[in-house]
C-alpha cells in the first residue's frame, strides 16, 4: 500500500511496461532506419512514439492513483484522451505552450500526492 492509497504497480507490471517501451523503440528505430530521407514519415513515427509513452504513462496513474478500482477501459479512454490532448496542443497551440500544459499537470498531480 502506498501512501496515495492505491497499490504500487508490480515489478512485473514495470518489467512488462518496460520491455513494452524497449520494443517499441527497436521498431521504430528499424522502421525509421527504411524510410530514411522520408522527413515526413520519421517525424509522424517519432511524435506516435512520443504520445505513446505519454498515454502510458497516464494509463499508469490512472491505474494505480485512485483509491477505487478503475475498469481496464475507462483507465484506456483516459490515456487516449490525454495523449490525443498533448498531440492536439502540440499541433494547434502556439510554440511552448504544449510543454506549459505538461509540466502544469504533472504539477498537479505531484501536488495532490504530497498534499501541499
Amino acid at each position: 500500500m502506498s501512501a496515495y492509497g492505491g497499490e504500487l504497480p508490480g515489478k512485473e507490471v514495470l518489467e512488462k511496461g518496460q520491455e513494452v517501451v524497449e520494443k517499441g523503440q527497436e521498431v521504430i528505430k528499424s522502421v525509421v532506419s527504411e524510410l530514411k530521407g522520408h522527413d515526413l514519415v520519421t517525424e509522424l513515427l517519432k511524435n506516435l512514439l512520443k504520445y505513446l509513452i505519454q498515454g502510458l504513462a497516464v494509463a499508469i496513474a490512472a491505474h494505480y492513483i485512485p483509491k477505487a478500482n478503475i475498469k481496464m477501459s475507462e483507465v484506456l479512454m483516459i490515456a487516449l484522451t490525454s495523449a490525443s490532448t498533448f498531440a492536439i496542443l502540440e499541433m494547434y497551440a502556439p510554440p511552448g505552450m504544449h510543454m506549459g500544459s505538461m509540466f502544469g499537470t504533472g504539477f498537479s498531480v505531484g501536488q495532490n500526492l504530497v498534499n501541499m
